[in-house]
């Protein structure tokens, strides 16, 4: 929900539209602007996933 609100997607709509599994890690970066950065780690052994 944090990301849903971080761009300004609705609770619903974040719920049926965000998926996200317990192994996968974010960072966010907030500019002093405050534009978002979001970034995925994605590990060299799940790289066939893309």
């Amino acid at each position: 929900m944090n990301v849903a609100e971080l761009i300004d997607l609705a609770p619903d709509r974040a719920i049926s539209e965000i998926r996200q599994g317990n192994d996968e890690v974010y960072k966010l970066t907030v500019s002093p602007g405050g534009a978002v950065t979001i970034w995925k780690l994605i590990p060299e052994e799940r790289l066939e996933e893309l």
